[in-house]
């Protein structure tokens, strides 16, 4: 004879000091209480224990906080995930953020994306002091990945994507970058422009 299983219910939203409310799969800025540095972490669960909310989370670095010195192609709003797990007391955290795959983070318009919005596209492991092995596009001769802050233009000829810095192309006039026909150094040489 079979049984009905219980329905799993979704855990309900905590309000935190009155002011918003979290749940299991937000992003949350995690004030740090020595520092006043601001972490950043993913929520799987909330227990409350005596009064307080116990917040179990899955933690994202700061590529300087990896490296001495961040890579070139690391943007300004990148985390790195990892497998990092700990628990942090529900006060700590300041306020909700959101972390995006690198791909989602790119199909965003910039009119929507808002000061606390980032993206994590690499896996560390703190443990091992490893990266987890990734398949990302790179770029030319320099063999980069894409940073999303940094302008990157198109050869009208082959369709390829270039970095600015690495075809000698200057910010300055980013509209004027726009509106021109960019031919590769590739393509310049086989058309002998």
């Amino acid at each position: 004879m079979w049984q009905m299983r219980k329905r799993r219910q979704r855990p309900k939203p905590v309000t935190l000091r009155d002011q918003f409310s979290v749940e299991v799969g937000d992003d949350v800025l995690v004030r740090n209480k020595e520092s006043n540095k601001l972490w950043v972490a993913h929520i799987l669960r909330m227990t409350k224990i005596k009064g307080r909310i116990s917040v179990e989370v899955r933690w994202y670095y700061r590529m300087e906080e990896i490296l001495s010195k961040a890579p070139s192609f690391i943007g300004d709003k990148e985390f790195i995930i990892s497998d990092h797990y700990g628990f942090v007391d529900g006060e700590t955290i300041s306020e909700k953020c959101r972390v995006h795959t690198f791909s989602a983070y790119q199909g965003i318009s910039s009119d929507k994306l808002e000061e606390n919005d980032y993206y994590w596209r690499f896996e560390y492991s703190p443990v091992l002091h490893k990266f987890k092995e990734v398949s990302v596009p790179v770029y030319w001769e320099c063999q980069l990945p894409e940073n999303p802050d940094k302008m990157m233009v198109m050869c009208s000829n082959c369709d390829k994507w270039y970095h600015r810095e690495c075809v000698n192309l200057q910010e300055s006039d980013p509209d004027k970058l726009s509106e021109m026909d960019f031919c590769c150094p590739t393509c310049t040489s086989l058309l002998n422009i």
